[in-house]
């Protein structure tokens, strides 16, 4: 009897020991997880302003933090994508291919980017293959719905007899007739968008890829309706802008969005566009100086100041940091 419960008592230790350990490494663990959110949420923070590089060096110090999360790499793929980094972009797609088991939620992620990135690529049969992928996963998926749409229209304006359309996408060809089976499609996936901004924006953009501008300028300005700084419906409203009064309503748009978002430099260098093709000089070259002092090595902002100036901008050392412009945080 004493052996049985003496026994009982060295188990009872060895657990007690056991449930210290794991204690203990969760204590240690705890501040290095609440690092890596902070360092996810101030990545995304830089991302909803196109703050590419800010935030793939949030993403980057994540990883390290822990190489396991795979919404670290995920949110690193985004920020290649945005500055047009399509090289690092696919160096992270096939690192999340051959290193991670992403769940249903993930996948959606990845099938959406790796979509993306074949896009921009150029590679549309290749995004056709993602996009299906998507779908597959999550047959519910606007994004993927749209992706697909996307490719159709593009693969039309190349007046190319792709292969792989009839096959892949119901029947559709390129040229006018895929353009009006298009529209009809495009029509379709509005009645889904509803009144969700972000999918509004994605209903324009389609609009855009369909040469039609005005039906699109319509759809951007009713989102900016809805929300005043909604970032792609202001670029979306610019890229419609044919008439100078239409540039000077996109001009209002943008200064709105810069009175809130102020170190958003792709914004900002549209905006130094903007006034340079209305003829606002002085104004265009102030927001030259407010973008440099932003962003010393922002390259279009130093293109147009020698073009103005005939000057070219020094380059920042590397320990001297860029300074905010009086008026600007």
């Amino acid at each position: 009897g004493l052996q049985k419960v003496a026994a009982e008592l060295r188990r009872d230790a060895e657990n007690a020991e056991d449930e210290m350990r794991t204690f203990q490494y969760l204590v240690r663990a705890r501040p290095r997880q609440n690092l890596i959110a902070r360092l996810l949420s101030e990545g995304r923070a830089h991302l909803d302003t196109a703050q590419w590089d800010e935030a793939a060096r949030k993403f980057e110090e994540a990883i390290q933090l822990d190489e396991s999360r795979i919404e670290s790499h995920l949110a690193l793929t985004r920020a290649h994508l945005g500055s047009k980094k399509l090289a690092k972009a696919f160096q992270m797609l096939s690192r999340i291919s051959s290193r991670h088991a992403p769940d249903e939620g993930h996948l959606r992620e990845y099938y959406l980017l790796l979509g993306e990135a074949r896009m921009a690529a150029g590679r549309l049969d290749e995004a056709i293959q993602a996009f299906r992928a998507l779908l597959a996963v999550a047959p519910d998926s606007f994004a993927g719905r749209v992706g697909l749409l996307s490719v159709r229209i593009m693969s039309g304006d190349a007046g190319s007899a792709s292969p792989f359309l009839s096959s892949s996408l119901d029947g559709a060809t390129p040229g006018k007739g895929g353009a009006e089976e298009a529209s009809r499609e495009v029509d379709d996936l509005a009645g889904d968008a509803g009144d969700d901004p972000d999918r509004r924006v994605e209903i324009a953009a389609l609009r855009v890829l369909l040469k039609d501008p005005a039906q699109a300028r319509g759809i951007f300005l009713d989102v900016l309706e809805m929300n005043g700084d909604h970032r792609r419906a202001i670029i979306g409203l610019a890229s419609c802008a044919a008439t100078l009064e239409h540039k000077r309503e996109a001009l209002r748009h943008l200064r709105t969005y810069l009175a809130l978002h102020a170190a958003d430099y792709e914004i900002r260098y549209l905006l130094i566009l903007f006034l340079s093709e209305t003829g606002q000089e002085g104004a265009c070259m102030d927001e030259i100086k407010r973008l440099l002092a932003l962003n010393p090595e922002h390259g279009g902002a130093r293109r147009l100041l020698v073009k103005v100036t005939h000057t070219i901008p020094p380059l920042p050392s590397a320990t001297q940091g860029a300074q905010s412009p009086p008026g600007l945080p």
